[in-house]
């Protein structure tokens, strides 16, 4: 249902000040993803708390995620203004609506499963929570900044997003197992309830999916006039 919307009836039939909303919103959204990244989202306490794992604090899917993100919205701008680096945001916008709507779609439905399934247990005690706006910054409104940057955007087709999901799958899977043997745990707790073959069967299941919502957004935009 969310896919199936064509962005660009965003900015269909919008005056000027409607635009300019639209430009706001998408701002304000990139710099709410920029400061994600950082440890000002997070409650000092729970910084301390966790202060033995914040070196591999970019191992995690969600930072990841918001890096592509920032990386695909920044070369828009250039795009827009300049009329180039297109084919950056043309490899880099699709893995981030993917990786995003993966993160959105996971994070949340742990969350409201089981806090501890997603989150370390340090950050659940109390003085330790993360803002519900933090946790918004970091798991909605980059999907949403991924969604609103297809608004001018054609995708064109690119012969290396296929082999880049699989490969990133397999590079995350031997980074997060390496984690996993040096401190004795994964850097998601909810892998450690999954056995061996589990995990396995879990990645190559991202995979999958991350395939299946790229192939998706390709026969949505792709060779499809930007709205202006």
């Amino acid at each position: 249902m969310f896919i199936a919307i064509n962005p660009s009836q965003i900015l269909t039939g919008m005056n000027p000040k409607q635009r300019f909303i639209v430009s706001l919103t998408r701002s304000f959204l990139i710099l709410t993803s920029i400061f994600s990244l950082f440890d000002y989202v997070e409650n000092p306490n729970s910084i301390k708390s966790t202060s033995e794992y914040n070196n591999y604090k970019y191992l995690l899917f969600t930072k990841i995620s918001l890096l592509l993100t920032i990386i695909s919205a920044i070369s828009g701008i250039i795009n827009r203004i300049t009329g180039n680096f297109h084919f950056i945001k043309n490899f880099f916008l699709p893995v981030s609506f993917t990786f995003e709507f993966i993160v959105t779609f996971i994070y949340w439905l742990l969350f409201l499963i089981d806090k501890k399934l997603i989150v370390d247990k340090e950050t659940l005690k109390p003085g330790n929570e993360t803002p519900l706006l933090s946790r918004l910054s970091s798991h909605v409104f980059p999907l949403i900044l991924s969604y609103i940057e297809y608004t001018d955007f054609t995708l064109k087709p690119c012969d290396y997003h296929l082999m880049f999901f699989v490969l990133f799958a397999m590079l995350y899977y031997i980074l997060v197992t390496a984690y996993a043997t040096y401190f004795g745990r994964y850097i998601y707790p909810f892998l450690d309830n999954l056995g061996f073959y589990q995990r396995l069967l879990f990645f190559a299941g991202i995979a999958t999916v991350g395939i299946c919502i790229y192939s998706a957004q390709y026969k949505i935009f792709r060779n499809r006039k930007p709205a202006h």
